[in-house]
């Protein structure tokens, strides 16, 4: 019997700008998804806006955001700019510890 997905994720893009919804729990096959979903865009999304929403997140694990970071960051020249939103205080806290935060996410913050 199949399992229940338990992370998705939504997509749009427009002229300049690329969004992602994250919904679920974010661990470290959501975060390798994430990855994925950036790089099948390859050259569409260069010097795009990247925005990403964490708002439909319910449950996280640390592996998951140590590799959710570590996949922003890796791209970070990529765009144009980056921008976090929907933390939680709580797990803005901790995605800080990694250089995310929400808001945009600087190339020297990274």
């Amino acid at each position: 019997m199949a399992g229940k997905k338990r992370f998705g994720l939504g997509f749009m893009q427009n002229k300049d700008s690329l969004f992602f919804r994250l919904r679920g729990k974010l661990d470290g096959s959501g975060a390798c998804e994430m990855e994925n979903a950036l790089d099948r865009l390859g050259d569409a999304s260069k010097d795009a806006r990247l925005n990403v929403d964490l708002s439909g997140i319910r449950e996280f694990d640390y592996f998951g955001i140590v590799r959710f970071a570590k996949v922003i960051r890796g791209r970070r020249y990529r765009f144009k700019e980056i921008c976090l939103s929907g933390l939680e205080s709580g797990a803005e806290r901790l995605f800080k510890r990694f250089g995310l935060a929400n808001g945009k996410v600087t190339r020297s913050q990274l």
